[in-house]
């Protein structure tokens, strides 16, 4: 169990330094205006970054919460990279190929990071006490 949350950390630590892509240049491959994105159809994204943020700490300290809150970012990210692909989320302007390229590799990690998380909740409801094991 306690392999497996430290996995979920990494991959969650690299869908984190992925992020960086979705920036607007310099810092970014985004080349579109960040002010042309729709507020509805990137409240996936924001929450999903939010929850990004937030999910190391959590893991380790409530594996229970973590492992929910981690099968929550994966789904966001699929759905926000899908909004983003039918062009809803900036309208009229498709993502750069770049953009594309991240996005299929976050797609791959949310995936990890949905399977992960039900591992680790599965195995959470199954062992009554494993977070003072985790300690």
């Amino acid at each position: 169990m306690v392999r497996t949350v430290r996995l979920t950390v990494v991959v969650t630590a690299i869908d984190l330094v992925s992020w960086i892509a979705y920036f607007p240049a310099p810092y970014g491959f985004e080349t579109r205006p960040i002010l042309g994105l729709s507020p509805v159809f990137g409240l996936p994204f924001y929450v999903a970054f939010f929850l990004n943020l937030i999910l190391i700490p959590i893991l380790w300290k409530k594996p229970r919460l973590g492992s929910i809150l981690t099968m929550l970012l994966g789904l966001l990210f699929i759905v926000g990279v899908v909004l983003d692909q039918a062009a809803p989320a900036v309208p009229g302007l498709p993502p750069p190929p770049l953009v594309t390229v991240f996005q299929a590799e976050g797609v791959i990690l949310s995936i990890l990071l949905i399977l992960l998380g039900r591992r680790i909740y599965g195995r959470q409801t199954s062992e009554p006490g494993l977070t003072n094991k985790l300690r």
